[in-house]
């Protein structure tokens, strides 16, 4: 009151919509908001004949929002753990939530480990959220999810001994899944018509003869991330 005009200023790199003003609206520059601070002052000129102004000064504290690093998508072999590795900022608390049946080793860290469920396992991905709960005055919270992939490792149906007659070729009627390739091998000298296929014939060599009998084995690659292969005889 009793003033000539009136002037808001700051020491930040923000701006006043109307300086001039009792009531202005301030909007933090960049500067404002990396400090996390500045100062908002008014002067009130006087009125002739006085000469000595007026002024007050308030100190504005820019709480940031919360802030959840873009996380990646990844893989695992059905039976490992995942743990994530997440960035947070700015947040009173943080949760983590699965869209499927798996559990965390504690959902309120950044980088907690998640064990998938049957059912994760069963549909082969699951979705996995952050959740980054803001600070006060902040009302919004920052969200990040990813899609965790469960790779099932390769399987082969057990292979049941057979016999043929001396000068027949054996074919066998194998099945495998979750396999990146096939491949057909013996301990004897005789050779598969086509060793990288699930169904293969076996034409048994000399030696094969000679000693009655053969280990056939068929071994199934894995699939990345998966590290072990399967293997049946």
């Amino acid at each position: 009151s009793n003033y000539g005009s009136l002037l808001w200023t700051t020491n930040g790199d923000g701006t006043f919509d109307d300086a001039a003003a009792e009531d202005a609206c301030y909007t933090p520059g960049a500067g404002d908001i990396a400090l996390g601070v500045a100062e908002l002052c008014l002067t009130a000129e006087p009125v002739d004949p006085c000469t000595v102004a007026a002024q007050e000064c308030l100190t504005l504290t820019i709480q940031k929002a919360p802030v959840v690093e873009v996380l990646d998508d990844a893989a695992i072999c059905a039976g490992d753990i995942f743990c994530p590795d997440a960035t947070a900022a700015n947040y009173a608390g943080l949760l983590w939530t699965a869209a499927g049946d798996g559990a965390f080793d504690d959902a309120t860290l950044e980088d907690p480990c998640y064990t998938p469920g049957n059912i994760d396992i069963e549909t082969g991905t699951v979705e996995l959220c952050l959740t980054a709960e803001p600070i006060d005055p902040c009302t919004v919270a920052a969200i990040e999810c990813m899609t965790l992939t469960i790779q099932a490792p390769p399987s082969i149906a057990p292979l049941e001994d057979a016999v043929i007659c001396e000068g027949e070729t054996f074919c066998v009627d194998a099945t495998a899944a979750s396999y990146s390739s096939l491949l057909w091998t013996t301990n004897g000298d005789g050779t598969f018509d086509d060793a990288d296929l699930e169904d293969v014939c076996y034409i048994p060599g000399a030696g094969d003869i000679a000693l009655g009998v053969a280990e056939l084995c068929l071994t199934a690659a894995p699939i990345d991330p998966c590290s072990v292969a399967a293997e049946e005889c």
